[in-house]
């Protein structure tokens, strides 16, 4: 923990590190939290990654079901997806 802090966040606050991601994530919080437009499009791009991840649980899924060479059963003998 003492080599993150002192290797990286320690020289990114003082402005000696790459850059200073500590000023920069806590300026994008309080913006996407005080600015609607921001905070619109940050609730648009969530949902999109859910979405995403939705539609590939659904493929995985459907993979699981149809191929004969996967096991549709865990080690207790539970379905993993349904019949």
């Amino acid at each position: 923990m003492s080599n993150l802090w002192f290797g990286y966040w320690w020289p990114s606050i003082k402005g000696n590190g790459p850059e200073d991601l500590t000023s920069l994530a806590i300026t994008a919080l309080i913006a996407s939290v005080l600015y609607p437009p921001l905070r619109k499009w940050w609730k648009e791009r969530e949902r999109a990654v859910h979405a995403k991840i939705e539609h590939n649980a659904t493929l995985l899924a459907h993979i699981i079901k149809h191929s004969p060479d996967i096991p549709n059963h865990d080690h207790e003998g539970k379905p993993l997806v349904g019949e």
